[in-house]
């Protein structure tokens, strides 16, 4: 049953995306503890920041569409799917860092581009909200066919 509440979350949150009234996102304000630098090595300390804000814990996430990711994952109770979700997160959220890392593109049209982005919100706020919506309409799917 995971599944249907996942599902509905998402549309919810797709819904208020595309329609450009966010609902509010469950959220923390922790940060990541500075004792980790002062106690730990280098490595050591890399390690835990990268484990901790890698997953979300230990900062602030202002969109929920990280939550219903990782929920969709859990949720879908299909490797390949889940695999597929993540994935497609990772994707979205690493493409304005990959463009530094195109031959054609300097630093200078790399940060227009994220600027361009950046000025470009209620754009990617809808597109997060289509995208969240395709994947709280999925979901049911693929326990149909299961």
């Amino acid at each position: 049953m995971l599944w249907v509440v996942v599902a509905l979350t998402a549309v919810l949150y797709g819904i208020s995306y595309v329609v450009g009234r966010p609902l509010p996102v469950p959220a923390t304000s922790r940060q990541v503890p500075k004792l980790w630098r002062e106690a730990f090595s280098p490595a050591v300390a890399t390690l835990l920041y990268g484990l901790g804000l890698g997953i979300g814990f230990f900062t602030r996430v202002p969109g929920i569409t990280l939550y219903i990711a990782l929920a969709v994952a859990v949720a879908a109770g299909n490797p390949g799917l889940s695999l597929a979700a993540g994935a497609a997160y990772g994707v979205a959220r690493a493409l304005p860092v990959l463009l530094y890392r195109l031959p054609d593109v300097s630093i200078e049209s790399g940060r227009m581009t994220l600027d361009a982005i950046a000025t470009k919100g209620l754009v990617v706020q809808r597109i997060n909200g289509a995208a969240l919506l395709v994947v709280g309409l999925l979901l049911p799917l693929a326990h149909l066919t299961t």
